[in-house]
This record gives C-alpha cells, structure tokens and sequence, in this order.
C-alpha cells in the first residue's frame, strides 16, 4: 500500500469533500478521498511501479506533492459530476421556465 498526498495550489484549492472512489483500473487499484486542498491517493497491488512507490508519503522525506495538473483533473471531474447530476439538470429545466414565464408571452 502506497498513499500519495497532493495539495492544491492555494488560489486553486476546492474547498470540498468527497466520499472515497476507485478511480479507474491500472496495473494496480487507485482510490481517492479529497478534503479540503488536499487529494489523497492510496494505490494497492503488487504492481505499483517504482516511480509511484518514491512518490509516496510512506518514503523517507515523506513527500507531499503541489500538483496543478492534478488540481485541474479533479476541477474537471467536479464539473462534470454537478453537470450530470439529476439536481442540476431538474434546476437548469425549472430556470429556463422562469426565465421564460419572466419574458412574458411571445407577440
């Protein structure tokens, strides 16, 4: 078991937190848990390759990494969730017919 720390750059930290996921099949399992500014990853299997194990909290020096790509990879899975939850899309039809019945009837 390898844990991966990752802190947001501070202008870009998500102010969130997550239930744990898997995220997607490699040669090892990954799995994530965000809190605020902070990803975590635990990655699993006997596979995990060399240059992820030195990237690991469990190391000496115990590194924590700032990553802006990673930051971006998970504004971008944000996004996508709230886009595609049910919630949204119930509030984004409710809006558009109250924008609509605010312009009136059409002439």
């Amino acid at each position: 078991m390898y844990l991966l720390a990752v802190v947001s750059p501070p202008l870009r930290a998500q102010i969130s937190l997550i239930d744990p996921f898997e995220g997607r099949r490699k040669e090892w399992r990954s799995f994530f848990v965000h809190a605020p500014g902070v990803t975590f990853a635990l990655n699993v299997g006997k596979t995990v390759d060399e240059w992820m194990q030195a990237m690991c909290t469990n190391n000496p020096g115990h590194p924590i990494l700032i990553s802006e790509g990673l930051t971006g990879h998970f504004e971008r899975l944000m996004v996508e969730t709230v886009q595609k939850s049910r919630k949204t899309q119930a509030y984004l039809k409710a809006r558009a017919k109250a924008d609509q019945e605010r312009k009136g009837p059409k002439s």
